[in-house]
């Protein structure tokens, strides 16, 4: 089947090709709960058996709901108690085993930035939730990963650039063109147009030839 999808809708994969590529690309939303997140993320759940079927073509994006380094990835106004409050060392821990060869795109392309998709304006916590994990093998195709400024609502959208895996062939310079600023003189264009139908007089009568013969003559 070429889509798999969550039975409550927070989580959707599609097989799909782009630009000579294969990909498994999948939208991702994670519990806020911890214990709904660590069920959603276990061995047995759609996301982790998505990343199993095509572990070297996959593009998971979406809010994760914590982060793998809280050191860099959150910033509080009013730091809560508790080591880890927000449960994202056993959140992380069970990503890396549901999907241990992911890459982080922004981490990839900004391994020391410090970057957040999140803002809560009352108690002033920022975090990095909405990341785009690639299979490894996918790392070379990765061009830019970044949030983008948006006050729709307190999460900033996220924007992933892949390159493709065959670049269009530019195009060339094309056919020369004349210039026709002689249109403007009646006696240069009735010159024009009578040598047009001594042309076409000539033109070939079969569809293969006159493609051939016409951008010539």
């Amino acid at each position: 089947e070429s889509v798999q999808r969550d039975a409550r809708g927070i989580f959707l994969a599609v097989q799909l090709e782009w630009g000579g590529l294969k990909l498994q690309l999948a939208s991702v939303y994670c519990p806020n709960d911890s214990p709904a997140r660590l069920e959603f993320l276990g061995p047995t759940s759609p996301v982790a058996a998505a990343w199993a079927h095509d572990p070297d073509n996959s593009v998971f994006l979406g809010d994760w709901n914590f982060v793998e380094q809280p050191a860099a990835d959150r910033r509080w106004a009013r730091q809560p108690a508790g080591p880890d409050p927000n449960g994202d060392g056993p959140s992380a821990a069970a990503w890396r085993q549901a999907a241990p060869a992911a890459v982080d795109a922004y981490r990839l392309l900004h391994p020391r930035r410090h970057g957040f998709t999140f803002f809560h304006s009352s108690n002033g916590h920022l975090a990095r939730l909405d990341r785009a994990y690639v299979s490894s093998s996918l790392q070379r195709h990765v061009l830019a990963c970044d949030d983008w400024p948006s006050c729709v609502s307190d999460h900033h959208p996220l924007v992933l650039d892949i390159l493709p895996k065959v670049l269009p062939t530019p195009a060339g310079r094309g056919l020369r063109r004349a210039r026709l600023d002689f249109w403007s003189s009646e006696p240069h264009r009735a010159e024009f147009q009578q040598w047009v139908e001594t042309q076409v007089q000539h033109a070939p009568a079969t569809d293969a030839a006159l493609m051939q013969w016409y951008p010539g003559f």
